[in-house]
C-alpha cells in the first residue's frame, strides 16, 4: 500500500497496545502508539483514525483513577475546540460497557453519539480493523 492510513492507538496497558498495533500493522495500517493524553494531542494532526482508551491517563507515568476518563475528556475538548476533523473516526476502548460508562458519568458525555464507536475490552481485533476501514470510507466518501 503506497500511503497507508495512519491510526493512533492510545492505551496505557502495554498488552493491549502491542496486540492492537501488531494486528493493525498486519492489516496495512501505519500505527502510532501513545500511552497518555499529552502524546495523543502531540500526534493528532498526523493521523487518519483514533483508537483511544476511555480512561487514558492525561500525563505520562500517571495511574488513572477509576472516575477519571482522560481519553474521553481529551477527545471532547478536541471536538469543542474544532481541532478534530469529522473525517477522523474515533473508537473508544474500555473495560466498561458504553452503558456503564454513561451511568458512571451521569450520562454527561459531551460527544455526539454518531461521532464515536465504543468497544468493550476484550474485543475481536478483526472487528476493530473492519470498523476502522468502514468508518474511514464513510467519513471520507471513498
Amino acid at each position: 500500500m503506497a500511503n497507508p492510513k495512519k491510526v493512533l492507538v492510545a492505551d496505557d496497558e502495554d498488552p493491549f497496545l502491542v496486540s492492537i498495533r501488531d494486528f493493525l500493522e498486519d492489516e496495512g495500517f501505519a500505527v502510532i502508539c501513545v500511552d497518555n493524553a499529552q502524546d495523543l494531542l502531540a500526534n493528532i494532526r498526523t493521523v487518519d483514525a483514533l483508537v483511544v482508551d476511555a480512561r487514558l491517563p492525561k500525563e505520562k507515568n500517571v495511574i488513572p483513577q477509576p472516575e477519571a476518563f482522560g481519553g474521553v475528556e481529551t477527545i471532547s475538548k478536541l471536538l469543542q475546540d474544532e481541532v478534530l476533523s469529522e473525517a477522523i473516526p474515533v473508537i473508544f476502548i474500555s473495560v466498561l460497557t458504553q452503558d456503564d460508562f454513561l451511568v458512571s458519568r451521569g450520562r454527561d458525555i459531551s460527544i455526539p453519539k454518531e461521532r464515536y464507536t465504543w468497544f468493550q475490552k476484550l474485543f475481536e481485533l478483526e472487528y476493530l480493523a473492519s470498523t476502522i476501514h468502514n468508518q474511514l470510507r464513510l467519513r471520507t466518501g471513498g
